[in-house]
């Protein structure tokens, strides 16, 4: 394989495959690149078995052919390269990166060793990528990071002819989102590890890609992301969602609306007091105020008013980790929220003024006054 190519495009586009590059993997093979030379493009893949990244980028090709080559340190050294144009010469054994200034060696192995990339064939669905960045602002923060519980670590994506609702969860918060601009002939239910669709969306907007375009093989258990010109390739996730509807609260006898900037700052204030007590603020909702306080046996107690509108039948007391409240005043991107609640140890529930097809639910705490 020989090659010259521009080293601010390979490092641009190496800095997007790294991510599928694992720090521990589970055959030492996976913490290879693959580089494909043909005709008048470069083809560079990274995997770790559950996401894996493809992406071509142009060169000027003098002699086609392939090999593996430690994928840390190839990104590492072609970021520290100077810019300009720089040459790839691979033999049996290494790869050589020339450049004006110097020689740089890698080691290399045979491209067979590494993990062939499967041709996922199916019903192509497409979504602009301001549905898909906004689905993951307003739904992947509440998904679990706990790896021990991984269907939790997914979004459930249910498409049908009436929209696409999309669903996270960690087992105390709930997520959900829904659209009916994206709609199916047939119901189709996916389990999506969150993670790896956030490093889709950093490379969407990384292309300044408009579309994207999700194909899924529910026979090999994985979808292709195509975004411009890289793939990603998801592998689905198994088992059995949460009843996610069950939790969400009906009934409701207290709701109000407040500001939401003016409900972050309370927030934020009396968090510096809530450190001690796992994070636990209090809010006691009147007619005319919901009180925000929280105590700290070193540091002593905050209390915060915030005045509320558009009460009915508010007054009610609760009890919140701040953080999961936090997360999505900070994600939800209106000026005002409506909240409402049953009682203090059920399932309360958020939802943007202005954005009716996105709701927040949250489990309370129980404080020992």
């Amino acid at each position: 394989m020989q090659l010259t190519l521009s080293q601010t495009t390979l490092s641009q586009t190496l800095t997007v495959l790294q991510r599928a590059i694992p720090n521990k993997p589970t055959l030492p093979i996976l913490s290879s690149v693959l580089l494909t030379a043909e005709t008048d493009q470069l083809i560079i893949s990274a995997t770790d078995l559950y996401v894996g990244i493809k992406t071509t980028i142009p060169c000027q090709v003098t002699e086609p052919g392939s090999c593996a080559v430690p994928g840390r340190v190839f990104v590492e050294t072609v970021g520290q390269l100077d810019s300009g144009e720089l040459s790839l010469l691979s033999t049996p054994q290494e790869l050589q990166i020339q450049t004006k200034s110097g020689t740089t060696k890698l080691p290399s192995q045979p491209a067979e060793d590494f993990p062939a990339f499967p041709q996922v064939e199916g019903q192509p669905l497409e979504l602009p990528t301001t549905l898909f960045e906004e689905v993951l602002s307003q739904v992947a923060f509440a998904a679990s990071s706990d790896i021990t519980r991984p269907v939790l670590t997914s979004l459930l994506w249910q498409f049908s002819s009436e929209g696409l609702k999309v669903v996270g969860t960690d087992g105390f918060r709930l997520s959900v989102w829904e659209s009916p601009s994206v709609t199916t002939s047939a119901p189709v239910s996916l389990l999506l590890p969150a993670k790896a669709l956030q490093e889709v969306g950093k490379i969407a907007s990384l292309q300044k890609a408009e579309r994207l375009t999700l194909v899924v093989s529910t026979e090999l258990k994985q979808v292709m992301c195509q975004v411009g010109d890289t793939s990603v390739l998801i592998r689905l996730l198994d088992g059995e969602y949460p009843p996610y509807q069950k939790i969400i609260p009906n009934n409701i006898t207290t709701q109000i609306e407040f500001d939401t900037a003016e409900m972050i700052a309370h927030l934020k204030r009396a968090m510096i007091f809530a450190r001690e007590s796992s994070n636990i603020v209090q809010w006691h909702i009147t007619p005319e105020f919901c009180t925000i306080s929280a105590t700290s046996a070193t540091s002593g107690t905050h209390e915060g008013r915030l005045p509320i509108t558009n009460q009915e039948q508010a007054s009610g007391e609760i009890a919140f980790n701040v953080r999961y409240v936090l997360d999505f005043l900070q994600a939800c991107g209106s000026e005002r929220v409506w909240f409402g609640m049953v009682e203090s140890l059920k399932p309360a529930i958020f939802k943007p003024i202005d954005k009716p097809a996105s709701q927040y639910v949250v489990m309370p705490f129980r404080v020992q006054n």
